[in-house]
């Protein structure tokens, strides 16, 4: 089908190609553009409206079926014989529609050089005046005619473009779209009997197997999706080449092109509500995995009482690795800059992620035993939770939810961290724009004393008005710099009006001083 596409999108180019020389890979017997095959002008246009009859009625078959299909094959999971004969009538009539353009361009281009040829001939003396302006004036009449019906091929093989690649898109959509439900549907399945299969406290197999049987029909519905997604973004849409001054196909091609995104869509999507099928399937297999882990754990435990234990254990052994990391990486933000901050911020973001996946586990494992008493369950319960201040050198002195909470206290103190290394560069800011007005200022004031002297001292009318000139310029860049540095301190007394960087009252020096001047 690959081939068939990239077909049709060749013979569109061979509009453009067999203009320029080309024969457009055609067979020896078809007549090539530029070859003397028309015996007149007149001959030529002729078959240039001919080619556009047959264009016309192609692209109106084509739009017939198109529709036919659009209307028709709407939530079928499968694509019938019907269907499929009827993607092939809409492919071969624009094919047909394709090779009516390329005999309108050639009627016209021959009309073109038959032209061309008389307007020569037509300066032979044996001609009567008379007789050359007749022949001139039909010739150009046919060559307008030829023109216009290749211009009125072009839209129509367009026009049956659009509507192959209408119903070749719309018959995909609606397939991925088919199997994208029968995906959801079967991964859903899937996490239900895992969930059912870590929640079992007797037969965990079944619904683990089950849990398997339900990842396999989704993988199956996960085929067809990817089929149909490698079948549209192989397609090349493309209007055919050649379109007139005045016609723009790019709008008939957007239904295909929003069919194509569709399919992608299903295909492969990261959005939480409307995952594609890539990342529900990848999901499922995550979920299947565990469920048959969990089966396994159970039958070396012995029972799924002893499982569950097992499972808590390893879950607050996660905790407390996170909690290790967390106490270092807190550790080390105390110190950091505020080009490094960041660094922390995403590693401290990471051990709580983790942490939090260790807690749900056990959470999940505590869940599963209530009510029962046993010596495991106790200890499943100890392991979540037992309520003691986690020590990173002894695993066993806290339980996973202590562990993730004391993770969450060292994330809020980086966090802290974060915000007084941001607000230090802030006011740091303010301070540096403060300090470098106040010294234009006080320059500003030394050049405009200087200006004023030199009037002073001077008797020359010229040299006097420009030293005025002088000191007029430098009160008022000494204005603009006492205006940004008193801007500077109000920006500072606004972000820091504690003054906890202890940098506002050097802005306010800065700012004084600059009044002052």
């Amino acid at each position: 089908m690959k081939k068939l596409n990239k077909a049709m999108g060749m013979l569109f180019t061979v509009a453009f190609l067999a203009g320029c020389g080309s024969d457009g890979g055609r067979d020896s017997s078809t007549p090539k553009p530029g070859a003397e095959i028309y015996s007149s002008s007149a001959t030529a246009s002729q078959a240039a409206k001919a080619a556009n009859v047959i264009a016309t009625k192609a692209a109106e078959n084509a739009e017939t079926t198109a529709s036919t299909i659009l209307s028709s094959f709407t939530d079928s999971k499968e694509v019938t014989k019907e269907v499929t004969d009827q993607e092939i009538m809409v492919k071969d009539e624009s094919f047909k529609a394709a090779n009516a353009l390329l005999i309108a361009m050639q009627a016209w281009k021959e009309a073109v050089r038959i032209t061309s040829e008389a307007e020569s001939d037509n300066e032979n003396p044996i001609f009567s005046a008379n007789d050359a302006a007749s022949n001139a004036s039909d010739d150009a009449a046919n060559v307008a005619a030829a023109k216009a019906a290749y211009d009125a091929a072009v839209i129509s093989a367009n026009k049956a473009a659009a509507s192959y690649f209408n119903a070749y898109t719309h018959i995909r959509k609606v397939v991925a779209g088919a199997a994208w439900i029968n995906v959801k549907a079967s991964v859903e399945l899937v996490v239900a009997k895992v969930t059912a299969a870590l929640a079992a406290t007797e037969n965990v197999v079944t619904p683990a197997n089950e849990a398997k049987t339900a990842y396999d029909i989704a993988m199956v519905a996960f085929d067809i999706v990817k089929k149909a997604y490698n079948e549209v973004v192989a397609l090349e849409i493309v209007p055919v080449i050649g379109s007139p001054d005045d016609f723009d196909p790019t709008t008939l091609f957007d239904t295909a092109k929003n069919n194509v995104v569709a399919v992608e869509n299903f295909y492969s999507n990261e959005y939480v509500d409307t995952k594609g099928a890539t990342q529900l399937t990848a999901m499922a297999l995550v979920e299947k995995d565990k469920a048959f882990a969990y089966a396994t754990s159970v039958r070396i435990a012995g029972s799924v009482v002893r499982a569950k234990l097992l499972l808590a254990q390893e879950a607050r052994t996660q905790a407390w690795n996170a909690y290790k990391s967390a106490f270092n990486t807190e550790s080390l933000a105390q110190t950091a800059t505020v080009g490094s901050i960041n660094s922390y911020l995403t590693a401290i973001t990471t051990q709580v992620g983790l942490a939090q996946v260790a807690m749900d586990n056990a959470e999940n494992a505590k869940k599963s035993l209530v009510g029962n008493n046993s010596v495991d369950a106790e200890a499943t319960r100890f392991a979540y939770s037992n309520g003691v201040t986690p020590s990173k050198d002894n695993e066993k002195s806290a339980g996973v939810l202590e562990y993730y909470n004391a993770i969450v206290t060292l994330r809020g103190n980086i966090v802290t961290r974060a915000a007084a290394l941001y607000l230090e560069a802030e006011i740091g800011g303010y301070k540096a724009t403060a300090q470098a007005k106040a010294g234009i200022v006080a320059t500003a004031k030394t050049n405009a004393t200087t200006a004023k002297t030199n009037a002073d001292n001077s008797e020359v009318l010229v040299d006097i008005s420009r030293f005025k000139e002088d000191a007029i310029s430098e009160h008022t860049t000494a204005e603009a710099a006492k205006n940004a540095a008193a801007s500077a301190w109000t920006s500072a007394t606004t972000a820091d009006p504690t003054n906890s960087t202890g940098l506002v009252n050097d802005i306010k020096d800065f700012s004084d001083n600059a009044k002052r001047d």
